[in-house]
This record gives C-alpha cells, structure tokens and sequence, in this order.
C-alpha cells in the first residue's frame, strides 16, 4: 500500500532531518523541507483513509484504496488537491495556510521540473514561520506536536516563530553606555595630556622654557558626565 499512513509519516520526517542537515539560508534546506509538508499533508488524509489521495479519474485508483489491486500503478491527487482536502477535514487548515503551503510546494516543482533555481536568493525568514504554522496544525490533527517531527533542539524557536515572538535578547544599555562615556574620556584626558606635551614641546625649542605665553590651543573633545558607579568614572593620570 504506497498510502499506508506509517508509511507518509516516516518519509515525512526522513525529509526533515535532511533539510536540517543543511545550511538554514541554503537552498536545499528549502527544498527538502518542501518535501516534508507535501508528505505530512498526505500523511494527515491517510490517517482517515487512503483513499482520500487516490485519483478519482480512474476506479482501479480508488478501488487499490480498499485493498483491491486492479492496477500496479495507482495514481495519486496532486499535492494542490491534498491541500484542499485538508482544508476540508482539518478545520484549523486555512485557505491561507494553504495558500501558503501551496507557494512554497510550487516552488518545490518549479526546482524539479524546470530550469530555474527557485529557493536561491529565497531568505528564509519569508517562509520558515508560515512552513512551521501548517506543520503544527497537520500535526495537532495526527495527534502529535512539532516535538515528533522537528530535531528537539528547533522546537522552542519553531513555536516562538508561529507565535510571532521575536529571539530572546540580553538588552544591557546601561552597560554599554558607561562603557563607551569611560573610553569617550579617556582618550579626551589622553589627547589633553598629548596637546599640552606638544606645546610645551614647540615652546621649548623656540627658546621659551616656560612656554606659557605661546601655548597652542587645540579643540577638544567635549567631557560628557558619566554616571554614578559607572566605570565612566576612572581617570587616567600621567605617569
């Protein structure tokens, strides 16, 4: 039986643990994982019954469906009619969530059966959360979770993508503020010292040991405040 459930289930996530052996931007982890949707979606159908995706335009199709082989060839639906049938039977499989299953499959077709590299140049971010959402859903339907089908380590960021949480970021402001007032002043206090060597240095030379009468002025960088405890607060002495 090329329908049998187990069957679907198990090349649907053979195809996902090859996809995630690739690099996350490549291509092939676009393609591979296409090939993982279209065989979850037929898996979802197959769990009713197989003969949801045997071709109606032929008897022997359907009847193969039922367990009698009037045909060594059966005939499968086309992954656009799975989708729509899983609409029909999943009620949490949308008309977007098909549309959107759809572009990435005809994109899968468009690599296989023409001339075109269709997932290079494709970022993941433009259909990675939309891939993850439509697997979720199949899933909840098989009465499994993207814990059965995802590598353990993608499953947290997977159900923050389908949520629309942004990646946890340690925000340290404060830190990297004082950090860069205490560099900011350093080297103000350091250029002070250089400008006043290099007059002293000019002043000395033209015979003035005392060099007060010439000392060249240069702009400086402004001093900003730093904060309390901060380690804006450290000074640098010449030795």
């Amino acid at each position: 039986m090329i329908w049998d459930y187990d069957g679907l289930w198990q090349k649907a996530k053979q195809y996902v643990d090859r996809a995630y052996r690739e690099e996350r931007e490549g291509s092939l982890f676009a393609f591979w994982s296409s090939l993982s949707l279209e065989f979850l979606a037929r898996a979802t159908l197959a769990r009713i019954h197989p003969a949801l995706l045997a071709d109606p335009s032929s008897p022997e199709h359907l009847l193969y469906a039922f367990g009698i082989e009037k045909t060594t060839k059966p005939k499968s639906i086309a992954i656009t009619t799975v989708f729509l049938r899983c609409t029909n039977v999943c009620p949490e499989f949308t008309k977007d969530v098909s549309d959107a299953c759809t572009t990435i499959t005809e994109r899968r077709n468009s690599e296989l059966h023409s001339g075109e590299l269709a997932f290079e140049g494709i970022p993941t971010s433009n259909w990675l959360a939309q891939f993850y959402k439509a697997c979720s859903i199949l899933l909840k339907f098989q009465e499994k979770s993207l814990a059965d089908l995802l590598p353990p380590e993608e499953v947290a960021a997977a159900n923050a993508m389908i949520d629309g949480r942004p990646r946890t970021k340690i925000n340290r402001p404060s830190r990297d503020l004082n950090t860069r007032l205490a560099v900011h002043n350093c080297a103000m206090h350091l250029a002070q010292q250089s400008v006043k060597m290099s007059a002293i240095f000019c002043t000395c030379a033209n015979g003035d040991p005392n060099g007060s009468s010439r000392l060249l002025q240069f702009p400086l960088p402004e001093r900003h405040p730093a904060r309390s405890g901060s380690a804006a607060h450290l000074e640098v002495r010449p030795r």
